[in-house]
């Protein structure tokens, strides 16, 4: 793939994100909503990408596993 036709595909991927967020605005979607969608879209958009190149960052390969507990913490009761 050349250098102008990356450019023509990002633009264009651009102009229908662009396309998406302001059809969310006309829902009655907030800001934050519509950010959230807007940060989603990124994300995808990486990880799109680096699937077609075949290339996972090493980082992506990392993992810290913390174990949920199935009942709440100890929290004190109050004293009156």
């Amino acid at each position: 793939m050349t250098t102008v036709q990356t450019s023509s595909l990002i633009l264009w991927r651009l102009q229908i994100a662009l396309l998406a967020l302001i059809y969310l605005k006309l829902l009655g979607l907030t800001a934050s909503q519509i950010v959230s969608c807007a940060i989603l879209l990124c994300i995808c958009a990486i990880f799109d990408a680096s699937i077609r190149e075949g290339f996972v960052p090493l980082i992506w390969k990392s993992t810290e596993v913390i174990a949920v507990p199935k009942i709440p913490p100890h929290v004190p009761s109050k004293q009156t």
